[in-house]
């Protein structure tokens, strides 16, 4: 009982509420230097290439960070390479 009381003063366990988002590469390499440019600490943990731990009260403003990323830089297959190849 002693040993628990004195623990309890000498390392006192902090915990943070958030939201664990997943991402590819680099979409999250994209939103880690994004977000280091605002003042916020809104990232709680990088935790390793494809995942990150922010505070749950960013997560609309990350998402639309994440939403124009893949706006920037999706593409669209056109078929009309095949077509274009039989005209030779």
């Amino acid at each position: 009982m002693l040993l628990r009381t004195l623990l309890k003063y000498l390392m006192p366990i902090t915990t943070k509420t958030g939201v664990l988002i997943k991402t590819d590469v680099a979409t999250k390499i994209y939103l880690v230097q994004e977000l280091e440019k605002q003042a916020q600490n809104i990232v709680i943990m990088d935790i390793d290439d494809r995942h990150l731990f922010i505070k749950k009260e960013y997560l609309n403003q990350v998402s639309e960070k994440v939403q124009r990323f893949k706006e920037e830089h999706a593409w669209e297959k056109q078929n009309k390479g095949a077509q274009n190849f039989q005209d030779f």
